[in-house]
């Protein structure tokens, strides 16, 4: 059912990236397209994940939108909680 063609083509079937603000993406000093690694606290330490960084400025400031259940995001935590961006 998770890779039926149907919900492959919605538009929220969306690939591995990290959304920042633009004022955070100048502010942490990246670069959108550039890889940038997302590291998460867990149960069993840290998870990490890595995609290409979007500047979105519906994005607020201080947060960041990464698309969870997607190939690339199954070593992260909780859909919501603290992240570190490198």
């Amino acid at each position: 059912m998770r890779r039926a063609p149907a919900l492959q083509r919605t538009p929220l079937s969306t690939p591995l990236g990290i959304s920042v603000h633009p004022d955070q993406a100048v502010a942490l000093g990246l670069v959108a397209g550039e890889r940038v690694r997302v590291i998460q606290p867990t149960a069993a330490g840290e998870g990490t994940a890595e995609g290409p960084l979007i500047i979105d400025d519906r994005v607020a400031l201080g947060c960041a939108l990464i698309p969870g259940a997607v190939d690339g995001s199954e070593n992260l935590g909780p859909l919501v909680g603290p992240i570190r961006l490198e």
